[in-house]
């Protein structure tokens, strides 16, 4: 039981997206979801460890253990935007993504990039461009949702990184800082 324990509380935060975006490209959208979002989820831990008060790892380990203050994403997100360490929109964003989360690996149904809910999840997510992606078919949904979870990632980390300065290769989009292009 230990051993699975520690597969799924990494120690330290692995930002070799290279390896992630190829797992994920392997992987279900179901499981594309859940990993994404556990990137962003994982990313935050780093980022809240990063601010408290030096401490043994036993007692981190208590703050971030699911029944410790910070073993929930939902905690995690609020005490990051609490402090400071995530704004208004991009709380949202995260937010929207722990429930496709939530969804994909609760729901008892097929869940994939073409699923109503989900679609609509990643057009909230994308916000105001939203009318640029809303034909898109589910292969490019799920490249969008690989994306924006990495430019999330990158948002969490470095808060100047801005949404608009980000650029897509690959034929998925392109931001202008005026809007898609």
């Amino acid at each position: 039981m230990r051993n699975l324990k520690k597969l799924s509380r990494p120690r330290s935060l692995d930002l070799n997206t290279g390896d992630l975006r190829a797992t994920i490209r392997r992987e279900s959208d179901r499981a594309a979801i859940i990993m994404a979002a556990t990137f962003i989820e994982d990313t935050l831990s780093h980022k809240l460890k990063q601010q408290i008060a030096p401490m043994g790892r036993k007692e981190q380990d208590e703050l971030f253990d699911f029944s410790g203050p910070l073993g929930t994403f939902s905690a995690r997100i609020k005490i990051a935007h609490a402090f400071h360490l995530i704004d208004a929109p991009l709380k949202r964003q995260i937010e929207i993504i722990k429930e496709m989360r939530n969804a994909a690996a609760h729901a008892q149904i097929d869940i994939t990039f073409a699923t109503p809910a989900i679609r609509e999840a990643i057009l909230e997510i994308f916000g105001p461009q939203r009318g640029t992606i809303k034909d898109w078919d589910a292969a490019r949904m799920r490249e969008l949702y690989t994306e924006i979870c990495g430019v999330i990632v990158m948002r969490v980390l470095d808060p100047t990184f801005a949404f608009t300065d980000y650029h897509v290769i690959r034929d998925v989009i392109i931001w202008d800082g005026e809007g898609a292009g």
